[in-house]
């Protein structure tokens, strides 16, 4: 069985090998590192809260008249209400971030080591089911699977241990991104095999081909019948 789950497409695998690297660039080039990603984190929430919280409040008078003049459909306001609070609730933890990285930015680092300690754990099961289904040809095919290994190291030691931020969660990044991109190739390689041994459309193929060019049967109950040709039997006249 081939686990490809998270891995359907290479927009997705670029995307997170793209963030990962971003990510370790900005931990290893800039000085205080997390403050600054904490601020930057802590923007995009505010900036998110309030897109989603300006329509609920535009909109929650509208439903609120739509519901009197129904007496229906109190699911409605409810359900403005719990996004009101939700992106509200997201904008105030967007100006804690903001307001106080120092404090709140050690946590925001041990969140995304968390993260990547999941996403390294998934990568290496889907390799693990790629190499199971077709294994390499060479050493080299098992460069993501110790890459993968060597990034979730890292992220388990910062997660454990949170201390010396460039050297674990920054590798541990590094090291991912690396491992994504070359495991596209991979899991690409084995998806394309699997299509062509087991979609609908490779079975419609085989059963298009005719029986006289069918494969024999593995089956040992069945006698195969290849090369069997009719015996001509010619009458004797006993006169």
């Amino acid at each position: 069985m081939l686990i490809t789950v998270g891995y359907k497409n290479n927009f997705g695998t670029i995307i997170r090998a793209a963030i990962a690297l971003a990510l370790a660039i900005f931990i290893f080039t800039v000085k205080d590192a997390q403050t600054y990603m904490t601020q930057i984190v802590g923007v995009v929430i505010i900036i998110a809260g309030l897109i989603c919280l300006i329509p609920s409040l535009t909109s929650k008078d509208d439903a609120a008249q739509e519901a009197k003049a129904k007496k229906k459909d109190k699911g409605k306001s409810m359900s403005l209400v719990l996004a009101s609070i939700t992106c509200g609730i997201a904008t105030l933890v967007g100006l804690v971030l903001v307001l106080w990285p120092a404090k709140v930015g050690h946590l925001l680092f041990v969140v995304i080591s968390g993260m990547l300690i999941i996403l390294v754990a998934l990568e290496i099961v889907v390799l693990v089911s790629t190499y199971i289904f077709m294994k390499p040809l060479h050493l080299m095919g098992w460069l993501p699977l110790a890459l993968g290994i060597i990034a979730l190291i890292f992220a388990l030691i910062f997660f454990l241990n949170p201390t010396h931020i460039k050297w674990c969660l920054g590798i541990g990044l590094l090291v991912y991104g690396i491992s994504e991109l070359i495991s596209m190739f991979r899991i690409s390689k084995a998806e394309n095999e699997y299509e062509i041994r087991f979609t609908a459309e490779a079975q419609a193929q085989r059963a298009a081909i005719p029986e006289d060019k069918q494969p024999i049967s593995r089956d040992r109950s069945v006698v195969p019948t290849d090369g069997v040709k009719d015996v001509d039997f010619e009458s004797v006249d006993r006169q």
